[in-house]
């Protein structure tokens, strides 16, 4: 019985250390994948940094020589076609109507009156 009890031990331990192997293998494998991602997201960061560098030198430049520090306008893409906006096809307000106004009275308006600084709302003396 105890040559069986530490045959099996021995198996158990073999299995127990192709396990391990096994998860260190996996952990490695993930370990170089995750470097090869941070890599590649180091990469781009420097390159979107060295862009907006690029980007603010031009802009001081334009300043310098007077056509303005940044331009307003977004630059279109070459080839890029301009839609015409479609017409709404809701019917024009009626020329009267003004959204401030009530519609019963026509009195502009207000919003409520704040307390003044101090009071506590209430009448009294």
């Amino acid at each position: 019985m105890r040559e069986r009890s530490r045959v099996e031990e021995a198996r158990n331990c073999e299995e127990l250390e192709s396990r391990q192997q096994a998860m260190l293998a996996a952990w490695e494998q993930l370990q170089k994948k995750l470097d090869e991602k941070a890599n590649e997201w180091s990469d781009r960061k420097e390159e979107i940094e060295a862009r907006k560098r690029d980007e603010k030198i031009e802009d001081w430049e334009r300043h310098q020589q007077g056509q303005g520090y940044r331009s307003k306008l977004k630059p279109r893409k070459p080839g890029a076609i301009m839609k015409p906006k479609p017409n709404s096809s809701r019917p024009p307000r009626r020329p009267e109507y003004h959204p401030l106004i009530d519609s019963c009275h026509g009195l502009p308006y207000r919003p409520p009156r704040r307390p003044a600084p101090g009071s506590r709302g209430g009448g009294g003396s």
